[in-house]
């Protein structure tokens, strides 16, 4: 059975190029405070490691790389999201990686009762080389 789910790769990357904000430039640079609790770090001073990648996520890099052996990917910005609040973030100054490039992937997760509902998104942007 074929699947009725239809992707256009390359308009996915110019939609996520059109709505991105750089979140270190607005909160370092622009008059918007950042929101309060927030690890808010250059990604010099804290490298975005292989083994903070969420376990299903590392799983879908892991099948990318088998299928794309030749190509490097270095990590290049963070971003956690609890509940609808930046809570860590790492990136520079720097823009997005050029559309060829580029390379993006996330979770998110939810727990919803009654009583309570949480969300927690993770997103990393890497380099393709």
């Amino acid at each position: 059975m074929q699947s009725p789910f239809k992707s256009d790769p390359r308009g996915l990357v110019q939609q996520f190029r059109k709505n991105y904000v750089n979140l270190f430039n607005l909160w370092t640079k622009g008059n918007r405070p950042a929101p309060k609790g927030l690890q808010l770090h250059r990604l010099a001073e804290r490298p975005i490691r292989e083994s903070e990648i969420p376990a299903g996520l590392k799983q879908l890099l892991a099948d990318y790389r088998a299928a794309h052996p030749d190509e490097e990917i270095s990590l290049v910005k963070h971003m956690r999201i609890v509940n609808g609040t930046p809570e860590l973030v790492v990136e520079d100054e720097s823009d997005l990686p050029a559309d060829q490039e580029f390379l993006s992937f996330s979770q998110t997760l939810t727990l919803n009762t009654v009583e309570s509902s949480q969300v927690i998104t993770e997103l990393f942007i890497g380099r393709r080389a």
